[in-house]
């Protein structure tokens, strides 16, 4: 779900109960989704905002990660070939022995 290396955009969903799933892309949450007494799906993007109503979930789930689709290039895909995108490694300290 997260942290996942590929920058191919892929929606991953989470079912949490049978009324309400979760969207992630590589980096993070990006919506959910909600189902109403009348088994109606309501697509809720990151900022809790209605994106989408839908009684089919496959549509809702698309609605949601078409919206997110608008900035998924420009926030959660990392920049390819920047040496200063790299992961940085914890620097190991040296310890230095002097003899008196």
């Amino acid at each position: 779900m997260f942290g996942s290396k590929d920058a191919t955009p892929q929606a991953s969903w989470k079912r949490v109960d049978d009324d309400f799933v979760l969207g992630a892309c590589s980096r993070r949450l990006f919506g959910y989704l909600s189902r109403d007494a009348e088994g109606v799906w309501t697509a809720f993007d990151d900022d809790a905002r209605s994106v989408a109503v839908s009684p089919d979930l496959p549509e809702a789930k698309a609605a949601l990660w078409d919206d997110h689709g608008s900035v998924h290039a420009g926030e959660c895909e990392p920049p390819v070939g920047k040496w200063w995108h790299r992961p940085i490694r914890g620097a190991r300290e040296r310890l230095v022995v002097t003899s008196r």
